[in-house]
């Protein structure tokens, strides 16, 4: 029997994406609503505010909904099909844009819990999958560059390697979270049908 347990008060926490452990390159207020067999479940709402640094915020024209497995190395992010990003400048400048990837997982160090907050290392691996089911790596160009800075270390390395392995894995053969659940969370928000 599949564990799913709903939320039944509303908690709202900081979400805090780190680079390295040391620079925050994105902080926003999230709502937790539940958890299930991949993981806790969260949401950033549309058109809340994202601080990714220097009087500059994003906002995402639809609801985010994060997955922080227990003890992955990843953080997955669903929406859909399409993403528009509103980006506001410190000098007032406004850019739009569109993503068409309705998953996005960012490959990091196992996600930290504190009072009031979660935070995650990225450890610059990426994976997508787009609208037409393909699942692309990125970035992977730039993982030995970043160790030989001294951004992470080798072991830090391996894990990222490993962590992108399995989650393609889990990506292609649509196992949980990849298999739609994101969906049912999405429908205790809207009340609408889940899968």
């Amino acid at each position: 029997m599949e564990r799913w347990v709903e939320m039944s008060d509303t908690h709202w926490r900081i979400g805090r994406k780190l680079k390295f452990s040391r620079e925050v390159l994105a902080t926003w207020n999230e709502e937790v609503i539940g958890e299930d067999a991949s993981g806790e479940w969260s949401v950033l709402r549309a058109g809340d505010p994202v601080d990714v640094g220097g009087g500059k915020t994003i906002e995402f024209g639809s609801d985010q909904f994060y997955c922080y497995p227990r003890d992955g190395w990843w953080v997955a992010h669903f929406w859909g099909p399409e993403l528009s990003i509103l980006v506001r400048e410190p000098d007032g400048s406004v850019r739009r844009s569109v993503r068409s990837e309705p998953v996005y997982v960012d490959i990091s160090a196992p996600a930290v819990r504190s009072d009031g907050g979660i935070s995650f290392v990225d450890l610059v691996l990426d994976l997508v999958r787009t609208e037409s089911g393909n699942i692309d790596v990125l970035d992977e160009d730039e993982l030995d560059q970043v160790v030989e800075v001294g951004g992470i270390t080798e072991a830090d390395v391996a894990e990222a390697r490993k962590a992108c392995e399995e989650v393609l894995e889990a990506m292609r053969s649509r196992q949980p979270p990849f298999d739609g659940s994101d969906l049912r969370w999405k429908a205790t928000l809207t009340g609408g049908p889940s899968a």
